[in-house]
């Protein structure tokens, strides 16, 4: 059985990384872990729509050097608020980092959600336009488009989105 849930595992992986040419990429909650680089600003949690925005400013002003040097900083923060927004949603609250990986900077949101169903997860990633919620559905649609790569992990206990963009 455990051979079995890893193939299918492998199979995911392998599919959503042939669909968006790498750029949608699923990991374990361990794999995201060794993923990320040295934070630059330390966890934050917010669990309203209203923060988003002190939340947003205070990402500009922890990147605030580094900014100068990122393509479409605003277009990625959209993302990144896209992101923020989902957890708040579904998870009841986000709780985020910024963090520089050798030049790469990731935004990485968890929330603990009931996570996205399994038999739901192409669809709720890769088809613009599907919600279990009823909004428009498409974060992942403006997550995928405004960032060079992102990282997801999702299970019954929650869900971790990083969003990278190169420098």
């Amino acid at each position: 059985m455990r051979r079995k849930t890893q193939a299918v595992r492998r199979a995911q992986v392998d599919v959503f990384g042939a669909v968006t040419g790498n750029r949608l990429v699923l990991m374990t909650p361990d794999e995201v872990d060794a993923a990320l680089g040295t934070p630059i600003l330390g966890i934050r949690t917010i669990d309203a729509f209203e923060q988003l925005s002190d939340a947003r400013a205070e990402m500009r002003r922890a990147v605030a050097e580094e900014m100068a040097q990122i393509k479409s900083f605003e277009e990625f923060m959209v993302g990144v608020c896209e992101a923020l927004t989902n957890a708040i949603k579904h998870g009841g609250a986000a709780v985020y980092q910024v963090l520089d990986r050798g030049g790469v900077l990731q935004v990485a949101i968890s929330d603990v959600g009931p996570g996205i169903d399994v038999k739901t997860l192409p669809s709720a990633t890769l088809e613009a336009g599907f919600s279990t919620k009823g909004s428009l559905g498409v974060g992942f649609t403006i997550m995928l488009e405004v960032s060079d790569r992102v990282l997801l992990s999702t299970r019954p206990s929650g869900t971790t989105v990083v969003l990278e963009t190169c420098r």
